[in-house]
């Protein structure tokens, strides 16, 4: 992800646009970190923020006009926020933020300011931060004439503000001609001087065909944008002094639009009205309480993993990018980025269709291609690929090489339950002309780990292979394959066993039970409303009551297996598994076997549609437990024998001897027991191991792959009973004395 693509990302997530109130401020004051602050009750913080945002906060929160008022969401069914009694409020009462003492000498850049009223005064307090002390040219003798009219500003505070502001200064009560300005290095020519630049003038930067001379307009009239033209003058004064570009980067600044949405929980109420001249301490919480505290966030409650790094997606972009460019390769940046299941939800509720799902891929593919993804996070489903696609990789076709369809259920299918697959197969060729099987994986691993390449072979192995059978129309049980397959495909060319088995009928007739169950869509179907409708339909036909998933549809989630987030991050995909479960009323029906061994390892009763539509009539089975990795790699064995009349291979388990809390154990480690069997054969053939003393426990290990297993275990008969075994990325170097 290049600094481009990050930016364009970055600009897509919406939720450091300004809240409205914001937005409609010309000073930009954070009306929403303000009104969080007070209804939390810390006033010294919210006193900051005034201080910082507003020039001459004391006298703006008397007269503010407040254009934020008309852009509140809270005025469109009730009253908006009162923000200028709330910032008064936070100035008589929050504690004055400490100010560091300056040793910094007055700039000595030759300046003047011409005028009076609210720009000039906002502009002179300014410079005067920024340590420039300006000649000031006040025509008609009283900076603030205008402002004395209003009797909202007592006199004594516009007199306190008037002797701070030009205390030090040059005054001149007399107006000067341009010629005599022309001395200076920079000038400012406030609203309400009489003496006026006759040529045009830059709308944002107030600049003159004059270089150096800055020429307020005619007075707005709205307090707020005069204090906001003064600060912009002084800004572009600055500018020129620095030899700085005076465009750059405000034209933006001074259009504050946001694209934020109004937020739906908006209760029609009442603004606090003060008992006195301003809110006492409890009418400035209730005021403040009743802020919307508009956001975006809109992703934040479909997605667990966006709550888990916490901030916004923009964060978790710039993180992406960062651990790639900077960190190379940080180890808790690297879990983060393969956390994300890359299933689309935050795309699909995102008002500008943000996929931080697709940025988290893409931060994938660079980080493997640039070395610096560690292998450890997608060890295993990268084995269990390779091992689906080589050890159980099998194709039926009674056609000879030319089938009219094939039926490729996926890898998975058949690790959960070989009879699914064999059964489906023998439904389509009742009911079809010549169909070919072909149990495979599609390279979704491969594609979701961010090796794009490795992806890119298999997926053309498998093009290669289809076109060597002619061709044949597809008909897939794996909603990922699906999605994959189509992308290579030509269009009509691929369909779903459920879309097949509704036009086709029931495999079993009858009701299975009158019993209701929640239906839920594969994350990876979203987009498929067809595969959807006809998992409902072939459900109600065999007698089940259907209830929806209150995420379903376009906005289902994740199991946690998407994005092999199961591998990287298993607690976080135990929890999304347990969260969606939580939300089903009733037992959960499935189309996606990864979602039913998921769903299933949370104790909650779920079923694939294909227990139920297989199922003799009024006889819907117990959902089955989660059967371990263990035993699924062995099921995708056992079908490959049953399917091609092999030889079913001796289960290792048969071998092995252990306790169930070991064997979970060794599951949750990815341990499987064909690799223990092999370690422990090798041993028992010359390989290394060793024999802890005085006793017949030995301690082996074996190289498979990139990493190196260790098996403790010991004969029981004629069996081998494991004691334990762990395995890790390191080299062992052997060393012949």
């Amino acid at each position: 992800m290049d600094n481009r693509r990050m930016r364009e990302l970055e600009e897509m997530c919406i939720q450091e646009d300004p809240p409205f109130c914001q937005a409609a401020c010309p000073l930009g004051m954070d009306g929403r970190g303000l009104c969080s602050d007070l209804a939390a009750g810390t006033v010294d913080k919210a006193r900051a923020k005034v201080e910082e945002g507003l020039p001459l906060p004391l006298l703006l929160c008397r007269i503010c006009d407040e254009p934020c008022r008309t852009a509140c969401p809270k005025g469109r069914s009730g009253d908006a926020i009162s923000m200028a009694l709330l910032e008064r409020y936070s100035l008589e009462n929050g504690k004055a933020p400490r100010k560091r003492p300056s040793f910094l000498s007055p700039r000595t850049d030759r300046i003047a300011l011409v005028g009076s009223g609210l720009a000039a005064m906002a502009a002179l307090e300014s410079l005067r931060a920024k340590r420039y002390l300006p000649q000031v040219y006040i025509p008609d003798g009283d900076l603030a004439a205008q402002l004395r009219e209003d009797k909202r500003l007592p006199r004594d505070l516009l007199d306190e503000t008037l002797e701070r502001l030009l205390e030090g200064l040059n005054v001149v009560t007399e107006s000067p001609s341009l010629e005599e300005l022309s001395e200076f290095g920079g000038v400012v020519i406030a609203d309400e001087s009489p003496l006026r630049y006759p040529g045009p003038t830059d709308d944002v930067t107030f600049a003159t065909e004059v270089t150096g001379l800055f020429s307020l307009p005619l007075p707005s009239g709205s307090p707020s944008t005069e204090a906001r033209r003064g600060l912009e003058a002084v800004l572009s004064l600055e500018r020129h002094l620095q030899g700085a570009s005076l465009e750059s980067g405000r034209t933006k600044k001074t259009d504050r639009n946001t694209r934020l949405k109004a937020p739906e929980d908006d209760t029609p109420s009442k603004a606090t009205v003060p008992r006195g001249e301003t809110y006492s301490s409890e009418e400035a919480t209730a005021e403040a309480a009743r802020c919307l505290l508009c956001q975006c966030l809109i992703c934040h409650p479909w997605c667990l993993y966006l709550q888990e790094y916490g901030g916004s997606p923009r964060k978790y972009i710039r993180t992406y990018h960062n651990n790639l460019i900077i960190n190379k390769g940080n180890r808790t940046a690297n879990r983060m980025i393969d956390s994300c299941t890359l299933c689309g939800l935050c795309a699909e509720v995102c008002p500008t269709g943000l996929d931080v799902g697709q940025a988290s891929l893409e931060s994938r593919r660079k980080m493997v291609e640039t070395g610096h993804m560690p292998p450890s996070h997608h060890d295993y489903p990268l084995r269990d690929m390779a091992s689906a696609l080589e050890e159980t990789d099998f194709l039926l076709d009674p056609t000879g090489g030319s089938p009219e369809w094939l039926f490729f259920p996926g890898c998975q299918l058949g690790a959960s339950e070989p009879r699914w697959v064999s059964e489906s197969y023998r439904y389509l060729t009742d009911r079809l002309e010549s169909v070919a099987l072909w149990v495979s994986c599609c390279g979704a691993p491969a594609r979701w780990g961010g090796r794009e390449a490795l992806y890119m072979d298999v997926m053309d192995l498998w093009i290669e292979r289809w076109e060597g059978l002619g061709r044949p129309k597809v008909v897939t049980a794996c909603s990922t394959c699906h999605g994959l397959l189509k992308e290579r495909l030509p269009e009509g060319t691929a369909v779903t066993l459920w879309e097949t088995m509704d036009k086709l009928g029931l495999p079993e007739e009858g009701d299975v039970s009158a019993e209701t169950v929640t239906v839920s869509d594969p994350c990876t179907a979203r987009d498929d409303r067809t595969a959807q409708e006809a998992v409902r339909n072939l459900l109600r036909r065999r007698g089940l009551a259907l209830e929806e998933h209150p995420r379903s549809g376009r906005t289902t989630e994740c199991c946690g297996f998407g994005g092999l987030v199961f591998s990287a991050n298993p607690d976080l995909a135990k929890r999304s598994a347990t969260r969606r479960v939580q939300e089903a009323g009733h037992p959960m029906v499935v189309s996606c076997a990864m979602c039913r061994e998921l769903y299933s390892r949370t104790g909650h009763p779920t079923w694939h549609i294909l227990e139920l539509l297989l199922s003799p009539e009024g006889k819907a089975p117990s959902p089955k437990p989660f059967p371990g990795w263990s035993a699924r790699r062995e099921n995708r064995k056992r079908l490959k024998a049953d399917m091609t009349s092999g030889t079913v291979p001796k289960e290792p388990s048969e071998s092995l001897v252990m306790d169930e809390k070991l064997r979970q154990n060794l599951d949750d480690r990815w341990i499987i027991e064909e690799e223990i069997l092999k370690v422990i054969e090798e041993a028992q053939s010359g390989g290394p191991r060793l024999r802890r003393k005085d006793s017949d426990v030995y301690l082996a290990y074996s190289v498979l792959s990139e990493r190196t297993l260790w098996v403790e275990y010991s004969p029981e008969g004629d069996r081998w009973r494991i004691h334990d075994s762990y395995s890790h990325r390191m080299t062992i170097q052997e060393v012949t004395r």
